[in-house]
């Protein structure tokens, strides 16, 4: 079983632009600085599905892992047992 992993695709997500622009566009309101505490709060969501995202990933690996270890010995313990696999 092959787990294919992109570890930077959330990364790769450029939300600074979209907020820098959105900042500027209403200059002298509130929205400026609520773009900016939008960004902070994106950013960190992002990070911690970034996080996650990690941790499904080491963990489907160590399950997989696993799994072949069972089944090997599994097959050995059928091989000594004289029962084919």
């Amino acid at each position: 079983m092959t787990l294919h992993v992109e570890p930077h695709a959330i990364e790769k997500r450029n939300i600074r632009a979209l907020y820098a622009h959105s900042q500027s566009v209403f200059l002298g309101t509130g929205f400026s600085a609520a773009a900016a505490c939008d960004y902070i709060a994106t950013a960190q969501a992002l990070a911690n599905i970034r996080h996650r995202s990690f941790e499904v990933t080491d963990n489907s690996y160590g399950a997989a892992s696993d799994c072949d270890v069972v089944e090997t010995a599994f097959v050995a313990a059928l091989t000594a047992m004289d029962v084919p696999a």
